[in-house]
């Protein structure tokens, strides 16, 4: 017993006939009616009864062909299962780099947007955090297709390419006297200990460089980014300056974000980043996913 014969012997109960079956099949009458031959012959029972103006189901072959049809749409999920995998596999993965620091919802974080251009693009995709240098170096290397950075990169032999903004915000510990404030004003900031990462490259030079002269932004305290060195400074009811994408989640454990006051919010831009003259498949296939509108990321005041 065979897929072919199977095949065929619907075709026919179908049709109550192995001529219109044959077309069907888009073969001869002579191969439909040899195959339901050596079907019956294999199962050792009529599946027809041969009358003049066709073929006629046999009580056996009523029940079979009940049987056969379950066969035969299995069998073609499974075909479509295994050209959709073919054509899976052919299609170039695409791996990118997060251009920011480690955080407390790292992992969170890269599953997203993982899950999110898998769905999207139909790639195997990777996401990994890297700072600046790793994520040059990825590009030199062509280990990525591209990294993402919060904050313009303005730098030669590297295109930048802007898929949306993010407004400022910043962490504090939850028992924080400001915890009960929707946002935060530079105000706000000048009374408590305020920072900015370095090892956020871009978005650090965003910040500092769009508060460029204003009196009322606060100074910067020198940040020693380790978790001890950042527990002693929330401690000291300090506040450091981040990305507000409230969908994040925690940044550091037992702190909480709240975005900048609105009247000094800032867009800073969220880009994606490639080689200059650079492109694999699987890369013009994401841009041209994000400059569609409906994938354009905005992130608000507060917004996830």
């Amino acid at each position: 017993m065979n897929i072919k014969q199977i095949k065929y012997f619907v075709a026919a109960a179908r049709h109550k006939s192995l001529s219109a079956a044959a077309k069907n099949q888009y073969v001869t009458v002579q191969a439909v009616s040899k195959a339901i031959a050596d079907l019956e012959h294999e199962l050792g029972s009529s599946l027809f009864v041969r009358e003049s103006r066709g073929v006629k189901l046999t009580p056996f072959g009523s029940r079979f062909v009940q049987k056969a049809e379950k066969v035969l749409e299995e069998f073609a999920e499974l075909e479509a299962f295994a050209q959709g995998s073919a054509a899976k596999k052919a299609r170039p993965p695409l791996d990118l780099m997060l251009c920011v620091p480690a955080f407390y919802t790292t992992e969170k974080a890269c599953r997203s947007i993982k899950r999110f251009l898998e769905k999207h693009l139909n790639v195997e995709a990777s996401v990994v955090l890297g700072n600046s240098h790793a994520c040059h170096q990825a590009l030199e290397q062509n280990s990525i297709d591209a990294f993402i950075s919060v904050g313009a990169v303005a730098e030669a032999g590297i295109e930048c390419m802007p898929v949306g903004t993010v407004c400022p915000g910043v962490i504090m510990l939850r028992n924080h006297p400001y915890v009960k404030k929707d946002a935060i004003s530079l105000e706000d900031m000048k009374k408590y200990p305020f920072n900015v990462s370095r090892k956020f490259d871009y978005f650090y030079e965003a910040v500092t460089k769009g508060f460029e002269g204003n009196p009322d932004f606060p100074p910067i305290e020198p940040a020693d980014e380790n978790t001890k060195s950042m527990l002693a400074f929330f401690l000291r009811g300090g506040m450091t300056a981040c990305p507000c994408i409230a969908s994040l989640g925690e940044l550091f454990p037992g702190t909480v974000m709240r975005p900048f006051a609105l009247e000094h919010s800032l867009a800073i831009p969220i880009c994606l980043n490639f080689a200059a003259g650079r492109k694999t498949a699987s890369l013009v296939s994401l841009e041209r996913l994000l400059r569609n509108d409906l994938f354009m990321f905005s992130f608000g005041n507060g917004a996830d």
